[in-house]
């Protein structure tokens, strides 16, 4: 796992498994019966590939041959953008305010700065996590899939020369892993070693990070503990609570302090 300004990854503190809640300075990721939200985002995003089936295998063209037609990077096309659009307003239209994406697995705001994290899958080497300021949110951004995967360029050519190309806060590889699932940063009041950091993982390790965004950069990686496997999603409280989810045995986790 390396960031945009480490490769250091070290593991985390009182982050376990426990089927009653704890209590503690630092967190651990305990049963839960509690409803929430699987994602608070109103943008949508669509991506180049398909997938039949949600995690564990895909057979489209467009996956298998990775996008063959570099339709992330046709600013014609709304595949494998991001978009916006303003419903209070009549008439309002689709905006692309991101391109270049491959196939984000959930994406998130942080509700304390309104900054954007999306975790997005890649094609056979790279899992990738990106971040947008809030205050950059309306200049169109480049995520560079075709041409990268990760930080490591894929495919022949050039990006698009169209807005700010942006390069991942953070990759992973596939010994560590194989298809990332995104979070959410955590601004639970539970959890108090846990406040601002961007919590994300792999469905086929189950391996769970957490990091911090200062000026841009990824800084403190962390390794937490315990692993989840099939971990499919994140989900966020109304009261600032992470919550994760596995599809192996349908358990939810609530992390708990």
């Amino acid at each position: 796992m390396t960031t945009g300004s480490t490769s250091t990854t070290r593991t985390g503190p009182a982050i376990r498994a426990s089927w009653s809640f704890a209590r503690g300075t630092g967190g651990r990721w305990s049963a839960a019966r509690d409803s929430c939200s699987s994602s608070t985002s109103h943008i949508p995003i669509t991506t180049a590939a398909s997938c039949n089936s949600a995690r564990t295998g895909c057979s489209t063209s467009a996956w298998a041959t990775a996008d063959p037609k570099n339709r992330a990077q046709n600013l014609e096309e709304r595949l494998g953008k991001l978009l916006r659009i303003d419903p209070s307003r009549p008439g309002a239209r689709w905006q692309i305010i991101g391109y270049g994406l491959r196939n984000p697995w959930r994406f998130s705001f942080d509700r304390a700065n309104g900054d954007l994290y999306i975790a997005d899958v890649g094609q056979q080497a790279w899992e990738e996590v990106d971040y947008r300021p809030h205050a950059q949110l309306d200049t169109l951004a480049n995520y560079g899939w075709r041409v990268y995967e990760g930080r490591t360029r894929y495919a022949s050519g050039i990006p698009a020369g169209d807005g700010q190309l942006v390069g991942p806060v953070s990759v992973y590889g596939h010994d560590e892993g194989c298809s990332v699932t995104g979070g959410y940063v955590y601004r639970g009041r539970k959890v108090a070693g846990a406040v601002g950091r961007y919590f994300f993982g792999d469905f086929c390790s189950g391996t769970i990070w957490s990091l911090r965004v200062d000026h841009g950069r990824a800084v403190d990686l962390r390794k937490e503990r315990p692993r989840i496997g099939q971990l499919a999603s994140f989900g966020e409280g109304p009261d600032g609570a992470l919550y994760a989810v596995s599809t192996g045995g349908g358990r939810l986790y609530r992390l708990v302090g």
